[in-house]
């Protein structure tokens, strides 16, 4: 019997990390000192790819670009006079189960394909 088995035991559960890699493919490898031995450390495939740091970045940092062009959108809308684009409704305690209350304003954005 390992220490590393008998340490869970006696502080509690321990949260054990597994190579995101090898899940993608199936398998369950801890990821503590697996990183010289991952057999998907070269892997091209799609899940893969997303993995890579350099590739995840740029991801996101599109996504984070798609967000703010769509907030900029938004605030555009809401500032024009005549907007018909946005509903107000008040929210009581009873209609939404007790979480929030007051008025709350929902705006429908109707975006469309210029191409």
């Amino acid at each position: 019997m390992n220490i590393e088995d008998i340490v869970p035991e006696l502080f509690g559960e321990k949260r054990v990390y597994y190579c995101q890699r090898c899940l993608n493919h199936g398998l369950r490898e801890k990821r503590k000192n697996h990183k010289q031995n991952c057999a998907f450390s070269t892997c091209q495939c799609p899940d893969c790819i997303l993995m890579q740091p350099l590739e995840y970045a740029k991801i996101s940092s599109t996504m984070v670009e798609r967000r703010r062009e769509l907030n900029s959108r938004l605030v555009q809308i809401e500032g024009e006079p005549g907007n018909q684009n946005s509903v107000e409704s008040t929210c009581s305690v009873e209609e939404n189960g007790g979480k929030a209350k007051g008025k709350f304003k929902k705006t429908y954005i109707m975006i469309f394909d210029k191409s």
